[in-house]
């Protein structure tokens, strides 16, 4: 007889999560994610860390009986698992632990959390939050919160077992931080395309302070090495590479190395211009006031043509200096290398009377398109027509770019060599902007239409530069220039005849208001 052996075993069911696709708004915190899935989940710290927690990190059943996980970092945590649960790419789970995102931030961040009360209402929050750099939100330009408004008590950036107990509250007083997330059809705060945009900058903008930190140390260590004295170096540019600015910085003090030997320098990897500010007389660093303490013929003459500007703002000061410079940049263009297309730019100044702001028009001559484009810009102008009248008001582009940034100089230096080192900052700036601005008339022009578009801020263009010298006879002011780049080959080969212009003119005619 056969006897068979039933087993009544039930088969353990398998452990699923839930989760709301809608509630991941991208570019968000590994904080609002484990927050959002204990809400959801309606589980404990530890069971989120049970969940979470890879077993290859070693410490995995001590972290679950006691969780207390800086949730900046990756290291601990199971990404593979977190991307299932989360039904997100692991790349983008990597994204949410802010030293994924920027590895060299761990000094400059935050243990603590810092977040935004309006993105925070709706279940909001993003990893560049805790980087200290950061003092207000990039969607909402509210100052970032650090401690609790109703306890004043600070919230630890770590996973723990009173953090889940009641998510997105405050574990000292309970108070609700994201009410947005308790209605019955809650709705996660999704950044748009221009706020997506701005947080981008931001991060774009953090990576580059990783970088400059490092260019800065060695910079500094290459100056002790070869005993130079005090250098003042530009940032580095957001819209420019990182490896081009540090060649620069290389390029210049290998050039003060080898002047102070009387060595031949390396190879340049690109053109450098040097200026050298020299001095009416002989002084001396340890002198208050030079120029009134030991007066002479060419002191006697500066110091009357400065008696104008006594009690004169700075500023002011500056901005009509750097005027000056603009105007004579704009001569030198219009003469040498605008040069046969002057009829041109005339043409289609006189053509457009109305603001192109955000319009789309057919294309005609580059070079008149580059050159009325780059006086806008640095002018203000909204309107091309009114570029060629007399002038209604200052030029609000040059204002800016002043305004926007301290002068490159040490505070005792004279009013004269600060203004003269500005000049010759801002003139490289303005060179090398009308280069771009020329680039892209190619462009439009080999697409056949020009997008007005106000992409070029001319308050955040900068170039390259360093000074070093003590303003005296003996160690006078130097100022290093990255040369600006020349001009696209492809604009010299323009013709500028009547077959041109009266191309020029048709395609003018299709602009219409």
């Amino acid at each position: 007889m056969t006897v068979r052996i039933i087993l009544d075993t039930v088969r353990p069911p398998e452990t699923s999560w839930c989760w709301r696709n809608d509630w991941y708004s991208g570019m968000c915190s590994a904080y609002a994610l484990v927050l959002k899935f204990g809400m959801l989940n309606a589980v404990s710290g530890k069971e989120i860390a049970k969940a979470f927690i890879s077993r290859k990190c070693g410490i995995k059943s001590e972290t679950c009986a006691n969780p207390n996980v800086d949730l900046r970092d990756a290291r601990l945590f199971d990404i593979e698992i977190m991307a299932e649960a989360f039904r997100i790419p692991p790349r983008e789970v990597r994204a949410t632990f802010l030293f994924e995102l920027l590895p060299k931030s761990g000094t400059k961040s935050s243990e603590h959390l810092r977040w935004c009360e309006a993105c925070m209402a709706r279940g909001f929050h993003t990893p560049i939050f805790q980087m200290t750099l950061v003092s207000a939100c990039p969607i909402h330009q509210m100052a970032l919160r650090t401690f609790c408004r109703w306890c004043g008590q600070s919230i630890p950036y770590r996973l723990r077992q009173d953090l889940l107990a009641m998510p997105f509250c405050c574990p000292h007083c309970k108070a609700d931080m994201a009410p947005g997330l308790r209605d019955a059809r809650a709705s996660v705060l999704v950044p748009r395309p221009r706020e997506r945009i701005a947080l981008g900058e931001t991060v774009a903008f953090l990576r580059l302070e990783e970088e400059t930190v490092l260019a800065k140390m060695e910079m500094e260590r290459r100056v002790q090495q070869y005993g130079q004295g005090e250098l003042i170096f530009s940032r580095p540019s957001a819209d420019g590479r990182m490896s081009r600015y540090i060649g620069f910085v290389s390029q210049v003090i290998d050039h003060l190395r080898f002047a102070k030997v009387k060595a031949q320098a390396t190879l340049a990897m690109e053109a450098l211009e040097r200026a050298e500010r020299g001095m009416p007389a002989a002084a001396h660093p340890d002198d208050e006031d030079p120029a009134l303490q030991y007066p002479s013929w060419g002191n006697q003459i500066e110091h009357m043509s400065n008696s104008e500007t006594v009690g004169e703002p700075r500023g002011e000061a500056e901005m009509r200096s750097v005027t000056t410079v603009y105007q004579a940049v704009r001569r030198h263009l219009w003469k040498h290398v605008i040069r046969r297309h002057r009829r041109c730019v005339i043409a289609a100044a006189r053509h457009l009377w109305w603001r192109t702001d955000e319009e789309t028009t057919a294309s005609f001559c580059p070079v008149a398109e580059a050159y009325i484009r780059w006086r806008m810009s640095w002018e203000g102008c909204g309107t091309p027509r009114y570029l060629f009248g007399a002038p209604r008001r200052a030029f609000y582009g040059v204002l800016g770019w002043v305004s926007s940034r301290p002068s490159p100089c040490p505070s005792h230096w004279s009013r004269p060599t600060q203004h003269w080192v500005i000049d010759h900052i801002f003139a490289n700036a303005c060179v090398e902007s009308f280069r771009e601005r020329l680039a892209d008339a190619m462009e439009n022009d080999a697409k056949g239409t020009i997008h007005w578009k106000g992409a070029f801020r001319p308050v955040r263009y900068d170039t390259y530069w360093a000074v070093t010298g003590s303003d005296v006879q003996g160690d006078p002011t130097v100022v290093y220039l990255r040369c600006p780049m020349p001009h696209p080959a492809a604009a010299y080969g323009l013709p500028g005849g009547r077959q041109h212009r009266k191309t020029h003119l048709a395609q003018l005619a299709t602009i219409v208001r």
